[in-house]
């Protein structure tokens, strides 16, 4: 969660004022290894607590990539 928090703030750092972002995530509180990658599932109120910090939410839109609800779309706003 530290290392979300840092990835935010410092997307709001670069991404110009009212600029937007759009990203997807894994959702179900989780971590995994595949391919020697690590994946981190979250859970979707932390994670959209954790873009609130640094940005305005516009829109959230889950959806299926394996499971159904396992994946949430988020746009936002850089409000800094």
């Amino acid at each position: 969660q530290d290392e979300l928090a840092q990835s935010f703030k410092r997307q709001q750092d670069v991404i110009k004022s009212g600029g937007l972002f759009a990203h997807t995530f894994w959702l179900g509180g989780k971590a995994f290894e595949m391919n020697n990658m690590l994946f981190v599932c979250y859970e979707e109120e932390m994670l959209l607590a954790a873009v609130s910090r640094y940005f305005d939410i516009c829109e959230t839109y889950g959806y299926k990539e394996f499971e159904e609800g396992d994946s949430l779309m988020v746009v936002a706003r850089n409000r800094q």
